[in-house]
């Protein structure tokens, strides 16, 4: 509708609600500010209501949750309490404390993703108290609160045998970091499918024989201070079920070897401070050609096996900060790089014949293999973690040596330029191939420079566009400078 120069549009609510589909949490808020009747619609939406969450304790984020769960109705909605996590030192006085997992006990019948991570709490079994109400909706529930300490031991509260009242919904996700099962597991959880327990305490905790309580548990993560009991020969379907398995931290790996002889069966395996002894259990696991990532930073990464053949997937994780090293007993003191049992077994680094090499630690790692005799393909991935990623900066005192590379990927996170001729400099002294076609591809990069610099024999694609062919080579790309 047109009124002089200025032109007015109509739509319906349907309309505008279409619109509001595709607005994040912000920007609904953004739109509510327009007008009374656009607030009215915003705040009548499912974004609106679907996620509330607190992660301050301060008084103007506790009140903004209190005023959402309120008004929250009967909706189906996730919850979320993050306190003390981002801000120790900052803690949530006793009665906001109150205020918010008393309105919490009020909701939990519409709540359909529950998650409580609270630091240092100072009443864990006040908050597990409030979970004594029916929650028929509930699908995930996270619960990580902090240890509370007693005459110098730590003291684990054990989720209520009674919690929900035995009024839960069909409860697929359970994640409970510093809480013990009860002696009497409800028999609403035995529908849940992924199941992670942390003792983060000082003693050792007796965990149950978990496929007697969970038999359609699928997806496991064990850490902290656990004892694992001993496994049955006749629970050989649980095996074949697990999809992934993770253990890690402090000595979860007390009596866990007993598991050995079934764990060939997991898809997916991942384990922090291997020792030599879980790095050949990956050997005898995988089969055939094998994928390696090394994807992390210089404080933390993480080596993940991949079996061409069977799918099947081994990782284990490194800590800088702890100075253990994944897959070898002793110490890395920071500086040379360390011993790695997954690097120095011929076995697995001579069946190799994809790498996905970490920008921010190829200077630490380039050069420790042996040989990757099969390896094919090359991939170099910039991140988050290495912003100031730039190729020049990488080593060429040591080189990557690979006689059958045919395909080098180069990936930065941030879209960056780069000169041809450290990048042909590179490929000269940074891998040492046999001579032979190699393919070059670049994702977010600008190239800078003439591309003669290249071997005849090097085709270069540019975020998928071939700008040097093997055959036609072109003195330039498009849009570069010389």
């Amino acid at each position: 509708m047109l009124e002089g120069d200025v032109c007015f549009a109509i739509w319906s609510d349907e309309l505008l609600l279409q619109f509001f589909d595709y607005l994040t949490l912000v920007e609904l808020l953004q739109a509510s500010g327009v007008c009374r009747h656009w607030r009215q619609l915003a705040l009548s939406h499912t974004a609106y209501w679907k996620h509330i969450e607190i992660r301050s304790a301060r008084s103007s984020g506790l009140s903004q949750f209190i005023a959402r769960l309120t008004r929250s109705l009967d909706r189906p909605v996730s919850v979320e309490i993050n306190l003390g996590l981002d801000d120790p030192q900052q803690k949530i006085s006793v009665s906001g404390a109150s205020a918010v997992y008393d309105l919490l006990g009020n909701h939990l019948h519409h709540v359909e993703r529950l998650a409580i991570r609270h630091w240092e709490a100072a009443e864990p079994d006040r908050i597990l108290r409030t979970l004594r109400q029916p929650a028929p909706l509930l699908r995930h529930l996270d619960l990580w609160l902090g240890c509370s300490q007693q005459g110098g031991t730590y003291h684990l509260p054990v989720l209520p045998d009674d919690v929900f009242l035995g009024q839960v919904g069909p409860i697929a996700s359970l994640r409970l970091n510093g809480i013990r099962l009860p002696a009497i597991v409800p028999v609403s959880f035995a529908r849940i499918t992924e199941l992670c327990l942390v003792h983060s305490s000082v003693d050792m905790h007796e965990i149950p024989w978990l496929p007697t309580l969970f038999p359609l548990l699928s997806r496991l993560g064990l850490a902290g201070n656990i004892a694992l009991p001993h496994p049955t020969a006749e629970d050989h379907t649980f095996w074949h079920r697990l999809d992934l398995l993770q253990l890690k931290f402090g000595q979860v790996c007390r009596r866990w070897q007993t598991w050995f002889p079934y764990l060939s069966a997991i898809r997916e395996l991942k384990i922090a401070r291997a020792d030599d002894s879980v790095i050949d259990m990956f050997d005898q696991h995988l089969v055939g050609r094998l994928s390696l990532a090394l994807q992390g930073d210089l404080r933390s990464f993480t080596a993940t096996l991949t079996s061409h053949i069977s799918g099947l997937v081994r990782a284990a994780k490194h800590a800088r900060d702890t100075r253990q090293i994944v897959g070898h007993q002793g110490t890395w003191d920071g500086r040379a790089p360390p011993r790695h049992r997954l690097f120095e077994l011929q076995t697995i680094t001579h069946r190799i014949s994809t790498l996905t090499f970490a920008a921010a630690i190829w200077n630490d790692f380039v050069g420790y293999f042996a040989v990757l005799p099969v390896l094919a393909q090359l991939s170099i991935v910039s991140g988050p973690n290495d912003p100031e990623f730039n190729l020049s900066k990488l080593r060429l005192d040591r080189c990557l040596r690979c006689p059958l590379l045919g395909s080098l990927s180069l990936y930065t996170h941030l879209p960056r330029e780069e000169e041809t001729s450290v990048i042909s400099t590179f490929v000269t002294h940074g891998l040492q191939r046999e001579p032979g076609p190699l393919v070059l591809q670049f994702t977010s990069f600008r190239l800078k420079g003439a591309l003669d610099v290249f071997a005849k024999d090097i085709r270069v694609s540019v975020d998928g566009i071939v700008v040097r062919d093997i055959d036609q080579p072109l003195t330039n790309p498009p849009g570069s400078s010389v």
